[in-house]
């Protein structure tokens, strides 16, 4: 910042002597390049998968609004939100190593995307000019009849990239 203003204030005086001694005329072009900028923060996500036999019974749990995350970019070319899903195996009957879930369904921007366990989905998403938004994210865990009642890790991770 300084050395552009230093730059702005020898143009004013350059341009200033000139037009003193005579009737010289010149232009001053100033271009700046502002880099595209990218702040991703999740303001609230469960720390825990808590399942009921009701869930285990329906065969899915939902889970509104189970990530809020807040975007600031100055893209145009908008940004990719990338959430991934890790297995969680828990003791099914008989304690057999179980899949907690099969699969989750990712709700995001009027849109549903099928995440396996071990997978992720890109999620594009493109602001006009510079925003922030907040993002409310809802998911389904479809949970197999073996998994068994109880707290489980939380299983999805959220990273955002710009295109």
């Amino acid at each position: 910042m300084k050395i552009l203003s230093t730059i702005l204030i020898a143009a004013a005086l350059a341009c200033a002597e000139t037009a003193q001694g005579g009737s010289v005329a010149s232009k001053l072009t100033i271009q700046a390049v502002v880099p595209p900028t990218l702040s991703f923060r999740i303001t609230r996500q469960p720390s825990r998968l808590q399942i009921t036999q009701s869930d285990i019974r329906r065969g899915y749990k939902d889970v509104p609004s189970g990530t809020v995350c807040r975007i600031t970019t100055n893209s145009m070319q908008g940004y990719v939100l990338t959430v991934s899903a890790y297995r969680l195996l828990g003791a099914g009957r008989r304690n057999a190593p179980t899949n907690v879930y099969t699969s989750v369904t990712l709700f995001a921007d009027g849109n549903s995307y099928q995440i396996a366990p071990d997978g992720s989905v890109d999620v594009l998403l493109l602001p006009r000019g510079v925003t922030t938004e907040t993002k409310q994210l809802n998911y389904r865990f479809y949970i197999p009849p073996s998994t068994r009642a109880g707290s489980y890790p939380w299983p999805i991770r959220l990273l955002a990239t710009l295109m």
